[in-house]
């Protein structure tokens, strides 16, 4: 795979366009699968598990892989959930999506994520009014 850039300026009121050499880019490829419930077969309240495995299958280490899985409405990640090979990691969660940045994933590794969600509304507490 190759890559080029670009740089467009103007120059005596004529636009221009150059172009760099080209880079040679070295492929990659990652197998990526996602498990979890057949989402009408949950239940309010239930907690449901998604696990997904990924593997670099290729022959480079890859940096800052942006892991972003965004939930099925009704559903709510669930706090210190988040496992990485079975150990605890903390993700960025943004509007019903979960995300996490791969620091370093190495050619021929394979990583296993999972977390939990939970369907159903969070019951929402009103204030009581003082009593007089």
């Amino acid at each position: 795979m190759e890559n080029k850039a670009f740089l467009q300026f103007e120059l005596c009121g004529r636009e221009r366009t150059i172009e760099s050499n080209p880079v040679r880019v070295r492929e990659f490829e990652i197998e990526f699968e996602k498990f979890g419930p057949e989402c009408e077969h949950i239940v309010s309240g239930e907690t449901v598990e998604f696990r997904f495995r990924l593997e670099n299958k290729s022959e480079v280490n890859l940096n800052n892989v942006i892991f972003r899985d965004p939930l099925p409405r009704g559903l709510e990640y669930v706090p210190h959930s988040f496992r990485i090979n079975g150990h605890p990691a903390r993700p960025e969660v943004h509007r019903g999506t979960v995300e996490f940045c791969i620091a370093h994933f190495n050619a021929g590794i394979e990583m296993n994520i999972s977390f939990e969600t939970r369907f159903g509304h969070r019951e929402h507490h009103r204030p009581r009014p003082p009593r007089v």
